[in-house]
């Protein structure tokens, strides 16, 4: 993607770092994901959109590149720190709009912190969302013991698919 950077392994579209308060990102962001979208469609691929932005302002986007292959990768933990109500919010996107999910919890281990990850399980349910969660969380454990006491965690919300 010309204009773009990949940093670790992810294309950077904007230079501030996110979108919030940047019509004119916002702008280059939909003219560059409406060029590249219909390489996503023929490749049978997603474009994700990780922000801080409201699901609302994600959906605007969606609809202004006007490919179903353009989606929203969902940060729990960013959106919450926003303030943004998670679970309305993941009901209002819908699957049909959600690629992946991102569980974070600000600095807290998960279960501890603000994100209630039983009512993102119910919200989830509500759309059918049966995709990918994947985990970035804090560390204060250490790496090892803080990503296998939320990985442990979350299993116990969202068991592994069997058969």
């Amino acid at each position: 993607m010309r204009g773009a950077r990949v940093q670790g392994g992810v294309a950077r579209l904007f230079s501030k770092g996110d979108l919030q308060d940047d019509p004119k990102g916002v702008d280059v962001v939909v003219e560059r994901l409406k060029k590249v979208s219909p390489k996503a469609e023929a490749a049978g691929v997603f474009l994700g959109i990780e922000s801080l932005l409201s699901a609302e302002d994600h959906l605007a986007i969606i609809e202004r590149v006007g490919s179903p292959n353009v989606k929203v990768y969902y940060d729990v933990g960013n959106s919450t720190a926003q303030g943004y109500d998670i679970y309305r919010e993941i009901r209002d996107l819908g699957s049909e709009h959600l690629c992946e999910f991102h569980a974070k919890d600000g600095d807290s281990l998960f279960g501890e912190g603000k994100v209630d990850f039983p009512k993102v399980r119910q919200a989830m349910d509500a759309i059918g969302y049966r995709g990918w969660i994947q985990i970035e969380g804090a560390k204060p454990k250490g790496l090892m013991e803080s990503y296998t006491a939320d990985l442990r965690y979350l299993r116990g919300i969202f068991p592994p698919h069997v058969g």
